[in-house]
């Protein structure tokens, strides 16, 4: 994802320096970034190859750099996932919605299947808002 991208994306979601608790009640510090336990235990973050102590709160540099490097599996996989050439700004926003729904369920979506097939217009075609992705749910197989 470009530094723009990095920089909306943190913009929409909401950028904190101090840990707090997501939407489920669960430690979370930066944007999105849920602390795993040892972190939690240790209080240290790993960023970019260097343990953080995030008790005293991140700096906005540190949570930028913490956001890339949890996006860079969501990049991994949309690298493998299309199939069709993307401007940058059409990949940032895959990898933001991918940031949001997860790589399962992009993997899995209207949206992935229209862009390898080159509809780069379809996904906007089906959707009912700028917010709205319901045309960009996952599609559930046979259970």
């Amino acid at each position: 994802m470009s530094q723009n991208g990095i920089h909306l994306l943190a913009e929409w979601e909401g950028l904190r320096t101090e840990v707090y608790d997501d939407a489920a009640g669960l430690p979370t510090i930066g944007v999105g970034h849920l602390l795993t336990p040892s972190e939690r235990d240790s209080g240290r973050v790993t960023i970019r190859g260097h343990a953080v102590d995030y008790r005293q709160g991140l700096s906005k540099q540190d949570v930028l750099n913490l956001l890339a490097q949890d996006l860079e599996r969501f990049e991994t996989a949309l690298n493998e996932l299309t199939t069709v050439q993307l401007t940058q700004n059409q990949f940032d926003a895959l990898v933001s919605f991918a940031f949001n729904v997860g790589v399962q369920a992009v993997k899995t979506s209207t949206l992935l299947k229209k862009l390898n097939e080159g509809l780069y217009d379809a996904p906007l075609d089906q959707s009912r808002g700028p917010n709205d992705t319901r045309a960009c749910q996952p599609q559930r197989e046979g259970n």
